[in-house]
């Protein structure tokens, strides 16, 4: 049988193109002619996959950054619609609030004030033999926006307060934490009672309200026997908005 030879010098010069650092290491010698040609049809064709593959993934990371740039992180003031009760709720049950004022976001659109927005309890449980405290979990999920238009948000609460509509008297019920810059008092020192606070995107913990803590990860606890927030609820959200 006749011996057919191939100079992959020639050949990589051939399909250097595809892939300069596979041509480089070619080096030029001789095999029977099937051998040959078999070959370098493996070898060509794992260069231009390897060609290929490499600029998938140079367009994924170019791509990347684009996408994270697009979520939206705005500080959202929410009312709850009513009461709940860490004793009575379950993991998984919905949770409703309404946004408290209007909130312009960075990319200009406007969240209405009143809007309903829907999250769910992440934990519940009330104080027990077993359990110090008691302890009650809420992340939002969602903003309803007019015209039937969702935005799907990422949230952790960030402060929470007392219903902002509710005058209390200051001798007690209700406990400022030290933070009387946010409280309005009346006019003259002889009055009994001050406007409940207000939170803002600049608020941080617990405002107005005894024996409740709120954690880094929007957690709340209290060492009462149940954790209990009344309906009209101010929470500060702070919510991660997916662009669209």
């Amino acid at each position: 049988m006749k011996t057919q030879t191939i100079d992959y010098k020639v050949l990589a010069t051939a399909f250097s193109s595809t892939n300069h650092s596979h041509a480089d290491a070619f080096v030029a010698f001789r095999l029977p002619g099937r051998t040959a040609v078999t070959l370098a049809c493996m070898l060509l064709a794992t260069s231009f996959c390897l060609h290929k593959n490499a600029a998938a993934q140079q367009t994924l990371l170019s791509a990347t950054p684009a996408t994270a740039q697009k979520a939206i992180t705005a500080e959202i003031p929410v009312f709850l619609d009513k009461s709940i009760d860490s004793k009575k709720l379950r993991s998984g049950e919905k949770i409703d609030g309404k946004i408290a004022t209007n909130v312009q976001l960075k990319d200009g659109t406007v969240i209405s004030r009143g809007a309903k927005v829907v999250g769910h309890v992440t934990q519940a449980k009330a104080r027990s033999n077993g359990d110090p405290e008691s302890a009650l979990g809420i992340v939002f999920d969602q903003i309803n926006l007019p015209g039937g238009k969702d935005l799907a948000i990422t949230s952790v609460v960030q402060a929470v307060g007392p219903n902002p509509n509710a005058q209390i008297n200051t001798g007690g019920g209700i406990d400022y934490g030290g933070m009387n810059e946010m409280v309005e008092k009346s006019a003259t020192s002889q009055s009994s009672t001050a406007t409940v606070p207000r939170l803002n995107d600049q608020s941080v913990g617990v405002f107005g309200i005894k024996n409740l803590q709120l954690g880094t990860d929007g957690v709340l606890t209290s060492n009462q026997k149940t954790l209990k927030l009344d309906s009209g609820t101010q929470l500060m959200v702070q919510a991660q908005i997916a662009g669209s």
